[in-house]
């Protein structure tokens, strides 16, 4: 008997940006973002395109975060991390999808090919019963 070994991921409908939480933790401390990012030493631009994930977190980043906000730097990683799996697992689901529907299409196709062929010969039969 075969058991399975690893438990089947459950892929998520999107991924989400760290950055999308950190915009929520400033938002929620009403801290403005140029703001913020003079106090943990940043370029706005650099904080901006993290929150839009234009950027990731690094590990330095995120230290800087900790400090300035409480959150454990390993937390801003994991988030990272869980954000980039996320991304690749939704990105395997398309494409097995697409594989899946390229399948299906190519066996309607023959479907119709052998529906077809079954029409004709009917009639063909129909003919010389006549």
């Amino acid at each position: 008997m075969e058991t399975k070994s690893k438990q089947e991921r459950i892929v998520p409908y999107m991924a989400t940006l760290p950055g999308e939480v950190l915009q929520a933790e400033l938002q929620e401390r009403g801290i403005k973002q140029k703001e913020f990012a003079a106090q943990i030493g940043m370029q706005p631009t650099h904080l901006s395109a993290l929150i839009h994930g234009k950027r990731n977190i690094s590990p330095s980043v995120a230290m800087r975060l900790e400090k300035a906000l409480g959150v454990s730097a390993d937390s801003w990683m994991a988030m990272q991390h869980g954000y980039e799996v996320d991304l690749l697992a939704i990105e395997r689901e398309k494409a097995s999808t697409l594989q899946l529907q390229e399948r299906v299409a190519a066996l309607e196709e023959k479907v119709q090919l052998l529906m077809s062929a079954l029409a004709s010969e009917s009639t063909i039969e129909y003919k010389k019963k006549d």
